[in-house]
């Protein structure tokens, strides 16, 4: 809620201002007064969504070091096959436990996956990943491949699946502007 109906511009823009650094919605007219305020500013609007999406980051890296996460990946780890399924979201995949910094029905571990992986090396079976490994920078990328490396068993294996880049550059290249309207509806 923004507060009193009638408000001084000054007390509006640090009532919008607090309600996006605690991620409530604000109402679409403040929304569009937010995003002027930031243009004014010079500030982009992507770089207060990577804040936000930074200090989500941090919450799950303090709630990874609590006992009840390390309980649960000793649950996970004495049995067998160990199976994951990093970057899962919402989505499940038969046999295997499901790892991703999203609070969420369907996983097991929640976990900064851009960071070092809590798990011993050479314990785990299998690893499988779906449209996550492009979500990474470079570096981010690397680490997780060599952490996934580690702590694979001699044979074990990772299945990656990523989009299929040249089917985008194909498209782009033909003018297909349906191709890329897909997705729009949820930016």
């Amino acid at each position: 809620m923004l507060g009193p109906a009638k408000v001084d511009a000054r007390d509006h823009v640090g009532m919008l201002m607090s309600e996006a650094l605690i991620n409530i919605a604000p109402q679409s007219s403040a929304k569009r007064l937010g995003k002027g305020l930031l243009n004014a500013l010079g500030i982009p609007t992507y770089w207060l969504r990577q804040c936000q999406s930074e200090f989500a980051a941090a919450g799950v890296r303090i709630w990874s070091a609590l006992p009840v996460q390390r309980h649960r990946i000793d649950r996970i780890f004495s049995r067998s096959p160990v199976r994951l399924n990093f970057g899962c979201g919402e989505t499940s995949r038969p046999g295997f436990d499901g790892v991703d910094r999203l609070f969420a029905k369907n996983v097991a571990i929640v976990l900064d996956l851009r960071r070092r992986l809590p798990f011993p090396a050479q314990t785990v079976d299998l690893c499988y990943s779906e449209h996550f490994l492009e979500h990474l920078t470079p570096e981010e990328g690397q680490l997780h491949l060599n952490e996934v490396w580690r702590i694979l068993k001699p044979g074990g294996a990772y299945r990656v699946v990523v989009p299929n880049v040249m089917e985008f550059v194909r498209r782009y290249l033909a003018g297909d502007r349906a191709f890329f309207q897909i997705g729009r509806a949820h930016v």
